[in-house]
């Protein structure tokens, strides 16, 4: 064999391996979703606890600040101040001051969910796939686009929540869907 066509076999064989190979591999493309904008985190927030038992309201401006409070049925309102809030890529950072005396050294912290906006793959999907879960949600998701932890002493509580006018809109939308429909013109 003289050595053009030897390089040109390996080549060859060098190609066919890389397009059996690419065969054998799933391919995947996936698009998450950006991260939020600071004027998206700028606004009034409303969260459940995962256990129902707690409500926040969060209240971020633009300067940088906000305040909110924290509510359990039956037990007085827990005021606090946002002195400053930072907002890196998905994560909130909060500094925090609450008013409620026990609650000096608790923190507040918030992330942003990351959602797929499209998935691709060159295979069919197969039941047990890893690549489901990012499609999936999973026990532990809670619903809403942000995240807020609380943590103060050793206790945690997670919430779920909202911007407080897309659960006005929400809560609009279902009010009018149950009248009647005579009277949903009105």
């Amino acid at each position: 064999m003289t050595r053009s066509r030897l390089h040109g076999f390996r080549s060859a064989i060098a190609v066919l391996t890389c397009v059996f190979a690419g065969l054998s591999q799933r391919a995947y493309a996936i698009l998450p979703s950006p991260p939020p904008e600071r004027q998206y985190a700028a606004q009034s927030w409303i969260g459940f606890s995962t256990d129902d038992d707690y409500t926040i309201q969060l209240n971020l401006s633009l300067a940088g600040t906000g305040s909110g409070v924290i509510l359990r049925q039956g037990d007085a309102p827990i005021p606090f101040k946002v002195t400053s809030w930072e907002l890196q890529m998905f994560q909130l950072h909060l500094a925090t001051r609450f008013v409620s005396t026990g609650l000096e050294g608790a923190e507040l912290s918030g992330t942003f969910k990351m959602h797929v906006l499209s998935y691709t793959t060159t295979s069919p999907i197969q039941p047990n796939d890893p690549m489901n879960r990012l499609m999936d949600a999973r026990p532990t998701d809670l619903p809403g686009p942000l995240e807020l932890n609380l943590s103060s002493g050793g206790r945690h509580i997670r919430f779920g929540a909202w911007p407080e006018s897309e659960l006005t809109g929400r809560l609009e939308s279902v009010r009018k869907a149950a009248l009647p429909p005579s009277r949903q013109s009105q």
